[in-house]
């Protein structure tokens, strides 16, 4: 049974970002964009270990796995799996400093 899909704020505008800036060069590969994120989303709900782990994440973003979006390899997802459902917590750019932006991701968390 494939786990529902849920998004969070700062993953819905990093794709909206993403593919924005594919669709100032190709609108068509933009579309094509987000088609693929949505099949790499597909695919994680049906098989949500095949993610690499994400080992640099603070204790907050513990289980946090990451995931290429397919055809856009560039790009990745970064998600945790819980019990009935793939928590989407980004999606990035790997030229991006992911590091940081992680980084940021589990400060946040704490303070709400």
């Amino acid at each position: 049974m494939a786990l529902r899909i849920e998004e969070s704020r700062n993953a819905r505008q990093d794709a909206l970002a993403s593919y924005l800036y594919i669709g100032q060069d190709s609108p068509s590969a933009a579309e094509r964009f987000l088609t693929a994120l949505e099949a790499g989303f597909a695919r994680l709900a049906e098989m949500p270990g095949i993610g690499a782990p994400v080992e640099q994440a603070g204790l907050r973003l513990a289980g946090l796995r990451r995931w290429p979006v397919p055809g856009f390899r560039s790009y990745l997802i970064f998600y945790r799996e819980r019990e009935d459902r793939i928590e989407v917590v980004r999606v990035l750019h790997g030229a991006r400093d992911i590091d940081h932006i992680l980084l940021e991701e589990e400060t946040s968390d704490r303070e709400e």
